[in-house]
C-alpha cells in the first residue's frame, strides 16, 4: 500500500507508555533424580526481570517460559577445561539428565582430582537447538565448545553466538510463541566445591529471549454524543530489528554480532477498542537487542523528565528495536466514516520513555500504550506521553485534516493551523472550508496560506508584511499573523469561505471570549472529486473565562473591599498545537518560565498602591513594571516567551506597530493567585501538586525590604489553604509547602484578567 504522505501526527496519536510494578512470587519446582551420598546440582528457571521507567522488580514466569525441558551441564575446573573424572558411563565432565530432569546427582570419588572439583565452574543450557550441542565425532563431549590451542571450553562457552538458523527453523508461525525447544536458558556457577559429600547447589538459568507486553486502549478526553468515538480497529501489527542471534555472554560491544536482524512480517489482528472501553492486547518473545541513542537532542528549558520521552523518536537508531501496528482509527467526529483513516503506530522498544533502546535478555517489558485523541490539554500524571510516529495511508479515506485543538481554545485570543491533504491527486480533488453561519459567528475568521508559500517558506500574499516568515518548507507556524492586533477581526471580516488544495494551510483566528460561558462555531468541509462528494464539519469551542472573587485582607490596604477577576482555563504551554511542531521546536512547549532572568529591584516609587513587597491584589501594575524593566514586551506570536509575566502580557492584543495599549492580561499578584487556586482546587488538580508564580517580589527580611532575586509563589494545600511564600518560608521544591522561589526557578503560570470590557 502506498503511502502518499508522512509527517508527524502529534497528539492525535500520543501515546502514553506506563510500566507497572509486580511483586516477587515464589514459584514451585519438582526435584527429579538420583539421591546418594555424593554433590546434588539443581537447575531452577529465573524469574524474569520486570523492567520500568524508574526501578524493577521480578516478575514470575509463566509455566511454558520456565519449564526446562533439556538441560546440559558442564563440569569444568579453574582453568576453564572439563574435570576429568575415573568412569565416563558414571559420571563425566559433561553432563545431560534427560528430558524434564533438573536434578542431577554427582557421585563420590568420581574424579581424577579432587582438588580441581573443590573449585569449580558449572555451566548450564538448557533448551537450545540440537546442533548447538551436536557431537558428530561420538566422544560424548559437544563439537562446539571443545578446548584447542586457543580457547578453553569455558572461554568457547562464553563466546559462543546462539543462532538457531532463522525463525523458521523454531517451526512456530509468529513471535507470540516460544521456541518448540522451550524457552533458551543459560546459567553459570563459580567457586563450586563438588567434592562436599551430601553437598547440593542451585544453578539459575536465565532466559535469553525478553517478553514484551503490549497493551493498547483509548483513553480521549473527547468524544461523541454516544461516547463510542474515538474508536481503533486493528488490522496487523508487526515488529522490526528482532535479532536472530544471542551471544551466551552480554557483550561489551554488540557490533561485531552484524546485521544479524529482521522484521517479522506482519500478524493479524481484527480487535476493535472504542474510547474508556476494551483493551488490546499482545505479546511476543524476541532475543535482546541492546541498542544505544544515536545524537542528543535539545530538550526545551524546564521540560519535566516525564515529558521528554516525546523526543525519543528523534533518538532511535535504525537498528533499534520497534513495534509497530496499522489500525483504522475514526475520530470523535466521524459521521459515516467520513474521519477514519488508514494508520500506522510506530514506537520504540527499551527501559525507560526517553532515550533507552536496549531490550535485554531474561527481562520482561510491560508496555501500555494509550492513544489520548486529538488533543490533550494538561498533566496527568499517571500518564507518559509517547510520540510516535504515523503515516496516513490514501485508499482509507480521500483526504485528512489535520488540526490539533478545535475543542480546547482558551478565553483570550487564539490562532489555530490546520493542514489539508488531499491523496487522490489523479482524481482532481478539490475543497471548500467554510464557517457555517458566519454573520453570527463574528468572533472567527480565517487566513489561507497556499501550498507554494508552505513550500517554500516565502510569503507573497497581501499581508505579508504583517506575516511571521520561517524560510523553512512546511514548518510550523509559517504565515501566521506577527501579532494579534485590536483590528484584526475587522481585517479579517470577509473571510468566511475558502477554496483550497492539497498543503493549503489555514489559521483560524479566534477573538476573545469575554464572558463566562463556552461558544462554538461549526467549520464546514465539502470535498469533491471525478467520483465522489463528501461533507464534514468540525465544532470550534472556545471556553468562557472563570470568574474568581478574591476576598478582602484586613492586613492590607484593601482591607474594605474585594475584587473580582478572571483567569483562563488551560495551560496551553504545555501542549503543541500546530500539526507540523515536530517537538524539536522547543519554543512551542514548555514546562514552565523563570519569574525573570536577571534580578533587579522593583523599587518603591513607581507603585502606586503599595511597596512592591506588598503586591497583593495588583498584579496588573506589577505585570507591567516587570515588563518594563526586563524590556520583554516585543514578542510575536511565534516566539517563546522569557518570563511568566511576558507570558501573560502577550495574550494582550497589540496595536498596528505591534504595542500593547490597553493591558487586560497580567500576572495575579500573591492574593490574587492565593485565591484562584483555591478556587479551583477541585476543578484542576495540577493547583495541588505545583507552584505557579505571582508577580509579586519575596520579602528578604521581616521589615519587608524587597529582595531581588526572589519572588513569591505558591500552590493549593485544599479548598481553603495554600502555601505560604513571607521572607523565610522558601520554596524547596513541588513537594514543599513554601513558595518563596529564586526568580530563576521553572514554575507554572495562570494569566488573569481584570474584567471582561474589550481592550
Amino acid at each position: 500500500m502506498k503511502t502518499m504522505e508522512r509527517y508527524i501526527w502529534k497528539s492525535a496519536s500520543a501515546l502514553v507508555l506506563l510500566f507497572a510494578m509486580q511483586s516477587c512470587q515464589q514459584e514451585e519446582f519438582v526435584q527429579i533424580g538420583q539421591n546418594g551420598k555424593g554433590f546434588t546440582i539443581q537447575a531452577i528457571s529465573e524469574n524474569m526481570l520486570e523492567q520500568q521507567v524508574t526501578t524493577r522488580s521480578v516478575i514470575a514466569k509463566n509455566e511454558a517460559e520456565k519449564k526446562i525441558h533439556n538441560l546440559y551441564l558442564f563440569f569444568l575446573d579453574k582453568n576453564g577445561n572439563y574435570l576429568e573424572t575415573k568412569d565416563a558411563n558414571l559420571f563425566k565432565g559433561y553432563w545431560t539428565p534427560g528430558e524434564g530432569v533438573t536434578v542431577l546427582n554427582i557421585p563420590e570419588n568420581v574424579f581424577v582430582d579432587p582438588t580441581k572439583a573443590t573449585n569449580a565452574t558449572v555451566y548450564a543450557l538448557a533448551n537450545v537447538t540440537q546442533e548447538v550441542i551436536a557431537d558428530n565425532d561420538n566422544d560424548g563431549f559437544p563439537d562446539n565448545f571443545k578446548a584447542d590451542e586457543n580457547q578453553t571450553t569455558l572461554q568457547k562457552l562464553e563466546a559462543f553466538i546462539y543462532a538457531p538458523g532463522n525463525y523458521d527453523s523454531y517451526n512456530r508461525p509468529d513471535i507470540t510463541q516460544l521456541p518448540t525447544t522451550g524457552m533458551p536458558m543459560i546459567g553459570k556457577m563459580d567457586n563450586v566445591n563438588l567434592t562436599q559429600s551430601q553437598g547440593s547447589a542451585t544453578i539459575e538459568l536465565k532466559a535469553l529471549m525478553a517478553r514484551i507486553d503490549i497493551n493498547i486502549s483509548i483513553d480521549s478526553e473527547h468524544s461523541n454524543a454516544s461516547g463510542t468515538l474515538p474508536r481503533l480497529s486493528m488490522a496487523e501489527w508487526w515488529v522490526t530489528n528482532m535479532p536472530t542471534v544471542v551471544p551466551f555472554t552480554i557483550p561489551a560491544d554488540i557490533s561485531n554480532l552484524g546485521n544479524n536482524k529482521l522484521d517479522i512480517d506482519p500478524i493479524p489482528n481484527n480487535e476493535t477498542i472504542g474510547n474508556h472501553n476494551g483493551t488490546i492486547s499482545l505479546s511476543f518473545y524476541m532475543f535482546e537487542n541492546l541498542q544505544n541513542p544515536q545524537g542528543t537532542v535539545n530538550y526545551p528549558e524546564g521540560i519535566s523528565e516525564e515529558d521528554k520521552q516525546r523526543w525519543k523518536p528523534e533518538l532511535a537508531g535504525e537498528d533499534a528495536a520497534a513495534f509497530h501496528f496499522k489500525a483504522f482509527y475514526s475520530t470523535y467526529n466521524d459521521v459515516d466514516g467520513n474521519a477514519t483513516y488508514e494508520a500506522s503506530f510506530t514506537f520504540y522498544l527499551g527501559a525507560n520513555h526517553t532515550d533507552n533502546f536496549k531490550v535485554a535478555r531474561n527481562r520482561h517489558y510491560n508496555n501500555n500504550i494509550t492513544i489520548t485523541g486529538l488533543t490533550q490539554v494538561g498533566n496527568n500524571p499517571d500518564h507518559i506521553t509517547f510520540d510516535a510516529r504515523v503515516d496516513i495511508a490514501e485508499q482509507s479515506n480521500p483526504f485528512f485534516i489535520s488540526m490539533l485543538r478545535e475543542r480546547d481554545h482558551d478565553a483570550h485570543f487564539c490562532v489555530t493551523p490546520m493542514d489539508i491533504y488531499l491523496f487522490k491527486e489523479e482524481s482532481n480533488p478539490s475543497m471548500t472550508i467554510s464557517i457555517e453561519d458566519a454573520g453570527t459567528h463574528p468572533w472567527i475568521r480565517m487566513e489561507k496560506i497556499p501550498a507554494s508559500d508552505m513550500q517554500s517558506g516565502e510569503l507573497t500574499g497581501e499581508s505579508a508584511n504583517k506575516q511571521l516568515k520561517t524560510g523553512e518548507n512546511y514548518h510550523s507556524g509559517h504565515g501566521k499573523r506577527q501579532y494579534f492586533t485590536t483590528n484584526l477581526m475587522t481585517e479579517l471580516a470577509p473571510n468566511t469561505n475558502y477554496n483550497v488544495g492539497h498543503r493549503d494551510r489555514i489559521y483560524f483566528y479566534l477573538d476573545e471570549n469575554l464572558s463566562t460561558s463556552d461558544r462554538s462555531a461549526t467549520i464546514l468541509i465539502t470535498y469533491k472529486d471525478d467520483e465522489i462528494t463528501r461533507e464534514r464539519s468540525i465544532e470550534i469551542v472556545q471556553h468562557g473565562l472563570l470568574e474568581v472573587h478574591v476576598p478582602d485582607d484586613p492586613e492590607t490596604w484593601l482591607s474594605d473591599e474585594s475584587q473580582t477577576i478572571y483567569v483562563e482555563a488551560y495551560e496551553e504551554y504545555l501542549e503543541h498545537y500546530d500539526p507540523l511542531n515536530e517537538h524539536l521546536e522547543p519554543e512551542q512547549m514548555y514546562e514552565g518560565l523563570y519569574w525573570s532572568s536577571t534580578n533587579f529591584y522593583m523599587g518603591s516609587k513607581w507603585l502606586i498602591k503599595s511597596p512592591w513587597t506588598e503586591v497583593y491584589y495588583n498584579g496588573d501594575e506589577a505585570t507591567q513594571k516587570i515588563i518594563e524593566e526586563t524590556g520583554d514586551n516585543e514578542m510575536k506570536l511565534n516566539e517563546k516567551p522569557n518570563t511568566a509575566a511576558e507570558y501573560c502580557y502577550n495574550k494582550n492584543k497589540r496595536d498596528e506597530k505591534g504595542e500593547v495599549a490597553t493591558m487586560k492580561w497580567f500576572l495575579p499578584g500573591i492574593r490574587q493567585l492565593e485565591a484562584i487556586l483555591t478556587t479551583y482546587y477541585n476543578q484542576y488538580p495540577e493547583f495541588q501538586e505545583h507552584f505557579y508564580w505571582s508577580s509579586s517580589a519575596a520579602k528578604r527580611s521581616f521589615s519587608g525590604r524587597e529582595d531581588d532575586s526572589r519572588a513569591r509563589a505558591t500552590k493549593a494545600l485544599s479548598g481553603t489553604n495554600y502555601a505560604k511564600s513571607d521572607y523565610d518560608q522558601l520554596y524547596t521544591g513541588e513537594s514543599g509547602i513554601y513558595g518563596n522561589a529564586a526568580r530563576q526557578t521553572y514554575l507554572r503560570i495562570r494569566a488573569a484578567r481584570t474584567d471582561l470590557n474589550p481592550q
